[in-house]
């Protein structure tokens, strides 16, 4: 799928941690014994859904059939202009059902994987479109809005106005159509859309409009050896429940012509494949089988249930164990998203497999060359010290060997601790009169150190990124979106709305984020106050 921007430009916009930005009351066990909980709001699934179905342009449904071919209901013909229908025997035109606007509209999971507490959920806001037994399979409702449309060929008013230079008569070799009059012309929308690989162009007045819920089977997806999973939906025995104020839209749709073009537009739907209801959980990123294959990344057990936090609202939470483990119990899962749409709990093995991988793909390699203040001896004495500066290379190993959650000295909170080897080398120094020192020793020669590199979302303080090399800073970055967005395609987050909390005593990070909306584009007017002296 195409990138979307992830609104994370700086590190800054990551290292957020300020006040209440860790989680108030973490919970007690928040993965439940499974080594990543994923959860999801309904507000992200439905962008998900319609991301997903406008990739595959299946985010609008039309089927049309040349005007006057279909009876019509009194009352849909009706609804069409007396001044415009006057001309429909003439002009080239169009009857045409279109399906927009999908949304999601209801979910329905059994009994089983469904509420808090042990509590059922019967999650809908719509008429379900097929009957299921209850407690068999999860199905999900998508709405459309329903049109049906009148199309005519767009007028070509370059046509128009050679017609009118020559008197008012049809060109050689037209059709004979009566000319309309542009000011008789009644409120049409102009559309690009073509249909069944026709170029011409057409205009849209719409008839009459009603609701339309399609049903489609949601499956958990975790596809082989690709270190990853999601959920997705099949719509192949999709029937689409028209419901309208207008009686026009469903007595039309209750006529064979009306089924046929029905069926026609949800046509696409039905034989589509690759539709997500969720996002695709992928702790490293989007891995090749190669690349799987030589970390030998554990495969995914995943299962799913349907929660509803205090307040009422859906959340579905995928639940995953790597390779043989078997201790997740789905029963004593929890909500975790708060006011937020998107939580990620993930264990320290999962972390720690997730760190290794992208550091290689990432870090291997780098290099950078930095200043650094280093105190210097005065004299002979090397008890008396001043500040001096020092210009060092360095470049990481291309390996971790460690990953943990540990608790720092002087951080806010736990860390996500990444332990490897660096070769440094001395570059230039400085005394603390800035004059330069020629011998530098045997610390000219490149030397292997340790490397500790502490990542904590949550830290308030720290280097400004302006003030960071930019190599360094492009590194933290993509390790930092590792835990933003564990997903195959990131979402735009609103800024500083990133929470959680990391725990070395419970082996466990979780990081909860907020959908960006168009409230966060709008900003409050500058104005300029100058004082009036009287």
């Amino acid at each position: 799928m195409p990138p979307v921007a992830t609104r994370i430009g700086s590190i800054s916009d990551v290292l957020v941690g300020a006040g209440d930005r860790l989680a108030p009351d973490p919970p007690v066990d928040t993965l439940a014994g499974f080594d990543v909980v994923a959860q999801f709001s309904q507000a992200l699934l439905n962008q998900q859904l319609v991301r997903s179905l406008a990739y595959r342009r299946l985010a609008t449904l039309t089927a049309y059939a040349p005007w006057g071919m279909l009876p019509l209901p009194a009352g849909l013909a009706a609804l069409v202009p007396r001044r415009f229908a006057l001309g429909l025997t003439a002009a080239e035109a169009r009857l045409e059902v279109r399906l927009v606007q999908p949304h999601l509209a209801g979910l329905h999971w059994p009994a089983d994987v469904t509420g808090i507490d042990g509590g059922p959920v019967v999650a809908t806001t719509r008429r379900r479109a097929r009957p299921r037994a209850l407690g068999r399979g999860r199905t999900v409702d998508v709405g459309w809005s329903v049109e049906v449309n009148l199309l005519t060929s767009r007028l070509d008013m370059g046509l128009l106005a050679r017609t009118a230079s020559t008197g008012g008569g049809p060109p050689a070799g037209g059709s004979g159509r009566p000319q309309a009059e542009i000011g008789d012309l009644p409120d049409l929308v102009a559309t690009d859309d073509f249909s069944a690989g026709d170029n011409r162009k057409w205009d849209r007045l719409t008839l009459a409009t009603g609701r339309a819920i399609t049903g489609a089977d949601a499956t958990l997806t975790v596809p082989a050896g690709q270190w990853r999973f999601g959920m997705g939906l099949d719509f192949a025995d999709t029937v689409a429940v028209v419901t309208s104020d207008a009686a026009a839209v469903t007595e039309f749709l209750a006529t064979d012509g009306g089924k046929t073009l029905l069926a026609q537009a949800l046509a696409p739907l039905r034989t589509s494949s690759g539709v997500r209801l969720a996002l695709d959980v992928a702790p490293a990123g989007a891995l090749s089988a190669a690349t799987v294959q030589h970390f030998a990344l554990p495969p995914f057990t995943v299962r799913d249930i349907l929660l509803t936090d205090q307040r009422g609202r859906l959340v579905l939470s995928l639940c995953a164990q790597l390779g043989t483990s078997t201790g997740g119990v789905l029963r004593l899962v929890r909500p975790l998203l708060g006011r937020q749409d998107f939580a990620y709990a993930a264990s320290e093995r999962v972390l720690g497999l997730a760190f290794k991988v992208c550091w290689k793909r990432a870090a291997g390699g780098l290099s950078f060359v930095g200043e650094v203040p280093v105190d210097l001896p005065v004299g002979d004495d090397p008890e008396i010290t001043r500040p001096g500066r020092a210009q060092i290379s360095i470049v990481f190993n291309d390996t971790l060997d460690d990953v943990a959650l540990k608790a720092m000295p002087e951080s806010r909170g736990d860390v996500v601790r990444l332990l490897g080897r660096q070769r440094l080398k001395l570059l230039n120094l400085w005394d603390y009169q800035g004059r330069r020192i020629t011998d530098l020793g045997e610390w000219a020669d490149p030397h292997d150190e340790a490397m500790v590199l502490p990542l904590n979302l949550f830290e308030t303080g720290g280097a400004r990124p302006d003030e960071l090399n930019p190599n360094f800073r492009d590194l933290l970055l993509k390790l930092m979106a590792v835990l933003v967005f564990p997903t195959i395609q990131p979402s735009a987050i609103r800024a500083g709305s990133i929470s959680g909390f990391c725990s070395a005593a419970r082996k466990t990070m979780l990081v909860c984020w907020t959908l960006r909306t168009w409230q966060d584009d709008v900003r409050p007017p500058i104005v300029d106050t100058v004082a009036e002296r009287v």
